[in-house]
């Protein structure tokens, strides 16, 4: 299946305009025009039952005088008014910025959100500008997923920035796209390492992500193939076997072993895939996965495949990977005791995953089987009919662009669809720059 390089390449250019969030959970969007108000965020982008949150007001005076006024927060749920925070009062000259915070500490009750207005009154007691913002108060991220990414871990980044700006889009867990050093050897004790497209990583970045992450309130998510190997591994001293992979026919060899071709000028040629039922494979991945996170306080793994399904193993028997990724799922989480979330590449082994495997969400990566707008209706339904985990569909948007901006009628559009439906879409990583 034609999907690991341009999903690389899409990812490795980066970030697509926001969309909307679970919960009814809103960002202040602020046309160039506002008055006063420049954005509305919170400290965190998920908050435990019983947290106190804390609520920054930006201000820049465009209009072009003195202002002197009030500026007042409204809490609310559903509807009706929570509380009204203690006004403020505000006084900005021509051009001057200013940040108002405010406090507060949401009911106990789990799995809430919270509209956050806020509304500035001049000195005569006019509106003169208005704002929102949300609050999520979850235990658990699994409930109500925003997930985001990061694909850029090169040395001297402002890590702490990057994860600001995705928490203020309230985006509650982060993947660490392609973080690693070899996907069979994905820890190098090493202060830098260059990862499967030649990039160097950085890992003072790494860390510092993981760490503004979790400051944050959001999840910190290990990304790796379940079983994808640099074509020398047989010769790099890593400890994996031929007898590990999986094969198009018989009998098997290396130059019928499953593999996905990668573009010149790569770490490796290509990815040799292995045999997600192979209790020997299992041992070594979840092995050299435990490395990971003995050094990397990830809090769990997002494991992804390549859309591979019939095949064959060592011995010759014919078996289908889809059959087999619960217990690979399952195994791993026994082993070690993180979050597990599973790539069901274009909805590819959906129905085993959905049934049993435990995985906080399910995640399925849409692609031409999956291309219409009445796909994620069908996606979310079927996953739906084994039981009531959220969905999180990586959809990607305009992807024959190479440069410019994208279409955003098309990404509101999508983002509409799948929200109306109860999934919602990864899009948005690497703080709010294009790069």
């Amino acid at each position: 299946m034609m999907r690991r390089l341009p999903l690389m390449t899409r990812r490795y250019a980066a970030a697509i305009t926001p969309g909307r969030l679970l919960l009814l959970l809103a960002v202040a969007f602020r046309s160039v025009a506002a008055p006063l108000i420049s954005n509305v965020n919170s400290d965190e982008a998920t908050y435990s039952p019983g947290a106190g949150v804390t609520l920054y007001v930006d201000f820049q005076n465009t209009t072009g005088t003195n202002f002197s006024g009030t500026v007042a927060v409204t809490i609310s749920h559903l509807g009706p008014v929570i509380t009204n925070l203690a006004a403020q009062a505000l006084s900005l000259t021509p051009g001057g910025t200013t940040t108002k915070i405010f406090s507060w500490t949401p009911p106990a009750a789990d799995y809430q959100g919270y509209r956050v207005g806020v509304s500035v009154k001049n000195s005569g007691g006019s509106a003169a500008d208005a704002g929102s913002s949300a609050i999520d108060v979850s235990s658990d991220w699994a409930r109500f997923p925003r997930y985001g990414y990061v694909s850029h871990f090169d040395a001297g980044l402002d890590a702490y920035n990057i994860v600001w700006q995705l928490k203020n889009y309230h985006i509650n867990g982060l993947q660490f796209y392609d973080w690693q050093w070899k996907q069979h050897i994905p820890y190098s004790p090493a202060s830098s390492w260059p990862d499967i497209a030649n990039r160097t990583i950085s890992r003072a970045t790494v860390t510092n992500l993981i760490n503004a992450a979790h400051a944050y309130g959001m999840m910190a998510m290990n990304y790796n193939l379940y079983g994808g190997a640099y074509s020398n591994y047989l010769t790099d001293s890593s400890g994996v076997t031929l007898a590990q992979g999986i094969f198009s026919g018989t009998p098997a060899s290396s130059a019928n072993q499953m593999s996905y071709p990668l573009p010149g000028g790569w770490a490796t040629s290509k990815l040799c895939t292995m045999n997600n039922r192979d209790i020997g494979w299992q041992n070594y991945i979840y092995g050299r996965e435990k490395t990971v996170f003995t050094n990397f306080v990830f809090d769990g793994w997002h494991i992804d495949s390549l859309g591979q399904h019939n095949v064959y193993d060592y011995a010759g028997n014919a078996f289908n990977l889809d059959d087999y990724n619960p217990q690979f799922i399952n195994n791993a989480k026994t082993a070690l005791g993180k979050r597990m979330i599973f790539n069901t590449v274009d909805a590819g082994g959906e129905n085993q995953v959905a049934q049993s495997a435990n995985v906080d969400f399910i995640y399925s990566e849409l692609w031409s089987g999956n291309a219409n707008y009445i796909d994620f209706k069908t996606r979310v339904d079927n996953v739906r009919r084994f039981g009531s985990k959220a969905v999180v569909f990586p959809a990607y948007m305009n992807y024959a662009k190479t440069s410019g901006t994208f279409n955003e009628a098309s990404v509101r559009l999508t983002d509409a669809a799948i929200f109306a439906n109860g999934a919602s879409h990864l899009e948005l990583g690497d703080g709010d720059k294009d790069r």
